[in-house]
C-alpha cells in the first residue's frame, strides 16, 4: 500500500464513528431534579428565640409569640408547616408593665409553648402565613 492509501483510510475510518458518537448523544434525553419547594419552605420555618426584648415582632402594646412544634438539636426551633402566633401583653391586669423575662415566660407557658421573634424573622416567616408586623 502506498502512503497516500494508509493516510486517506485512517482519516476516513474515524468519521462514521464520530458521527454515530454525536447522533447518539444528541439523542440522550436530559434529566433534570428540580429541587422541592416543601423542603425550602420548611427549612424557612425554623427560627431562633430572642432573648431580649429590643427589637421583636409586635408593636407597643403586644409581643408575637411563636407556636412551636419542635426544637432541634443544633437549636433552632421549628415552627412546623403553617406556623401561628398569638400576641403577648406587655402590660398586667392594672396596667403595670410586665418585665422582659416575666413576657418571654408568659410566651413560653402557653398551652402550647411558643418563642419571642426578632422582626426580621417575623416579617420573614408572617408573611407567608397571613400576619404582618403591626
Amino acid at each position: 500500500m502506498t502512503e497516500e492509501k494508509i493516510q486517506g483510510q485512517t482519516a476516513a475510518a474515524p468519521q462514521p464513528a464520530r458521527r454515530r458518537l454525536l447522533k447518539s448523544t444528541v439523542a440522550i434525553p436530559v434529566i433534570m431534579t428540580l429541587h422541592s419547594g416543601a423542603a425550602l419552605a420548611r427549612t424557612s420555618n425554623l427560627a431562633g428565640a430572642e432573648t431580649t426584648l429590643d427589637n421583636v415582632a409586635g408593636d407597643d402594646s403586644d409581643v408575637f409569640c411563636a407556636r412551636v412544634v419542635d426544637q432541634l438539636p443544633e437549636g433552632a426551633y421549628d415552627l412546623g408547616n403553617a406556623p401561628s402566633f398569638t400576641r403577648i401583653s406587655r402590660q398586667k391586669d392594672g396596667g403595670i408593665n410586665r418585665t422582659p423575662q416575666e413576657i418571654i415566660d408568659a410566651c413560653q407557658q402557653q398551652p402550647q409553648p411558643g418563642i419571642i421573634l426578632s422582626s426580621g424573622a417575623f416579617n420573614s416567616i408572617g408573611g407567608r402565613t397571613g400576619w404582618t408586623e403591626l
